[in-house]
């Protein structure tokens, strides 16, 4: 057995060939390797990963990483094993024989880390399975989901703590977004006394972020690619824009490609490739790209389209400027899209009678009578269930969002099955097969050369790589291996790509269904402050760093000099003789109409005193001299004492 590396400088060395570890990662390590609860709160880039990779390999056992995110698990587990380091995963939608592997493997301590979705730690099965390993410590990844009011809350994320007192071993929880209350939620939650806790600054002082009022978004966005070089990332809220904002910037001679959860997984590996490696420059996706990813030089992230939250915002501009040169964050909107982020904000939460009804047609889907339990999970095809049942694909997203909240629905991200392919058929068969046809003989000789124990148990093919083999298409290939297994020589189950889907514990009768209404109205009234907190970023006049990292719970108010607001502030300023002079007129005219626009006191100013003026407003809002909702403006009522 190979004697154990105990200094996590030699690990870092020998796996990952660094000599140093980034801020904060180091002393995060070694709080794990004294036995301490941990919780790290670590932005985008900050490397999260590595702070509990290296202590996992530190200490004997196997470390247990908590993680929602199933294609970030396979693509971590990949990386892993292409390192060396032995890793498995567990989710749903697995094959019972792969469960079983897996298990096996960490019993007898054949691994160093085993990821686990967090609805596999549900029920005494699979806690009896844990508590027979030898655990050398948990890893609780995106531990922000187990808050019950935040942007993201998972309810298997709840189940984790029941692991602590039987298990005796430290806890390490791991976010890049977190507020005030969030943090004291993953504490609580996870049930530690008195963890270490390791912050790091939200601020990124290389990158400029900058929010500009456009109608023509295209063409400032065509502008922008043109004038800042480098790779870039532009977010858009939906799969046809990616389609369509590419092709757009195609047509300007931009090496372009787009990116969404609806394509084919070998397509959207490749089209990632193409992109890490600067084949193509832009990358226009959705939010389903650039989980995982590390890519150092990206030089500008672009948002066409308004992020439902500060949290995604923030997670997804963190994408740029990772190997501290400058860069860029840009956000372009005009006033439609606040609007229209306000009803993304009303759809999110259908009526109880659509959610009712959306339950009702799941077990008419899933065949599952009244009373039953499912035991495993099936695919789910959004698209397909939202037009056989007449529901808005959107709307029915949030539906499903909200139904495994409450505990009712176990719901995973789509899962990417590689091809699976045993051989069962005699020589003498296969002899046969390849005596009947040119093309049969060349692949079936390739399948044997080319995949070790194929007759002993299913092993993960790829098409594409036999068709290179055999100089055939894909297609044929396929076509051939449903003939194969016609006749009897192969069992084969095709790659497929889709999310799972399950009733958790027993299937309700609809007369038994129930929303907690209080706890409903709750739910829209954070998440309105989340849309209203973006809205009030995007109209902000002061540093944008500032307000991200108040809004974080940090106390920083060092402008950052490098933002779009702080950029314009090094212009000459009015002095505070004429902000007061200013000040009152503004209160005179909120007092003559009790409310008014604030377009209306604008429209009260010269056109080149206007951006003072607001950034003016915005300092009186935060002082609470005034008071905003939505576009309309009063003043603060005074108590009498």
């Amino acid at each position: 057995m190979e004697k154990l590396i105990t200094d996590p400088h030699e690990i870092l060395r020998k796996y990952w060939g660094y000599d140093n570890f980034r801020p904060q990662q180091l002393d995060i390590i070694q709080s794990v390797l004294s036995g301490k609860d941990t919780i790290a709160l670590l932005p985008t880039g900050g490397g999260k990963s590595l702070c509990y990779q290296v202590p996992a390999l530190c200490l004997p056992g196997v470390c247990i990483v908590v993680s929602p995110l199933i294609a970030l698990m396979q693509d971590q587990v990949r990386r892993l094993k292409d390192l060396g380091i032995e890793a498995s995963a567990l989710y749903s939608g697995m094959h019972a024989k792969e469960i079983q592997n897996v298990i096996s493997n960490a019993l007898y301590g054949k691994l160093k880390l085993l990821y686990l979705a967090p609805e596999r730690l549900a029920g005494s099965k699979m806690k009896e399975v844990i508590q027979a390993m030898n655990i050398s410590f948990f890893a609780i990844d995106e531990a922000h989901c187990i808050a019950q009011w935040g942007h993201d809350f998972r309810p298997s994320y709840l189940s984790i703590a029941d692991y602590r007192e039987d298990l005796k071993i430290p806890f390490l929880a791991l976010t890049a977004t977190a507020t005030t209350h969030t943090r004291e939620e993953i504490q609580t939650h996870l049930k530690m006394q008195e963890p270490n806790w390791f912050e790091m600054s939200f601020r990124r002082k290389n990158l400029s972020i900058v929010i500009r009022e456009e109608e023509q978004k295209r063409d400032f966005m065509r502008q922008l690619l043109q004038k800042i070089k480098g790779t870039a990332l532009v977010y858009v809220r939906n799969r046809k824009a990616t389609v369509e904002m590419s092709a757009f910037l195609q047509r300007y001679q931009i090496a372009a490609n787009f990116y969404h959860a609806g394509l084919d997984p070998l397509v959207r590996a490749e089209r990632q490739e193409r992109w890490l490696q600067n084949i193509d420059r832009v990358m226009v996706s959705t939010n389903a790209f650039g989980m995982g990813i590390d890519k150092p030089d990206v030089r500008l992230v672009h948002h066409l389209d308004l992020p439902p939250g500060i949290e995604e915002y923030f997670q997804e501009i963190g994408r740029a400027g990772r190997d501290q040169k400058h860069a860029y964050a840009v956000l372009s909107y005009f006033k439609g899209d606040l609007e229209k982020l306000k009803q993304d904000w009303e759809m999110q939460f259908p009526s109880v009678e659509e959610l009712k009804e959306m339950y009702k047609s799941l077990a008419v889907y899933l065949d599952v009578a009244a009373g039953s339990m499912m035991l495993e999970s099936k695919e789910f095809d959004l698209q397909r269930f939202a037009k056989q049942f007449n529901f808005k694909t959107d709307k029915l997203l949030h539906g499903l969002r909200i139904l495994e909240q409450t505990g009712k629905l176990l719901l995973t991200d789509a899962i990417f099955r590689p091809s699976k392919l045993q051989v069962i058929g005699s020589e003498s068969d296969l002899r046969i097969a390849m005596q009947s046809h040119e093309k049969a003989e060349r692949l079936l000789k390739a399948l044997l050369r080319s995949y070790e124990g194929i007759h002993s148990v299913p092993v993960s093919i790829s098409e594409k790589q036999l068709a290179n083999i055999c100089k055939l298409s894909i297609e044929e290939i396929i076509f051939l291996f449903h003939k194969f297994q016609a006749e009897g020589l192969i069992q084969y189950h095709e790659a497929r790509s889709k999310p799972q889907i399950m009733f958790a514990g027993e299937r309700l009768d609809s007369k038994y269904f129930q929303i907690d209404k209080k706890w409903y109205e709750k739910r829209k009234a954070i998440l309105k402050q989340r849309f209203e907190s973006m809205i009030n970023f995007v109209l902000h006049k002061a540093c944008r760093q500032v307000y991200i990292s108040k809004y974080f719970g940090q106390n920083d108010d060092e402008p950052c000099g490098i933002c779009d607001f702080c950029m314009e502030a090094k212009q000459h300023e009015p002095d505070s003789k004429t902000l007061e002079t200013w000040k009152n007129t503004i209160c005179t005219h909120i007092q003559s109409k009790q409310q008014i626009s604030i377009r209306e006191i604008l429209y009260l100013f010269p056109l080149n005193k206007r951006k003072y003026v607001e950034a003016l407003l915005e300092k009186m809002i935060a002082q609470e001299e005034i008071i905003r909702n939505w576009d309309l403006l009063t003043l603060k009522k005074l108590t009498k004492k």
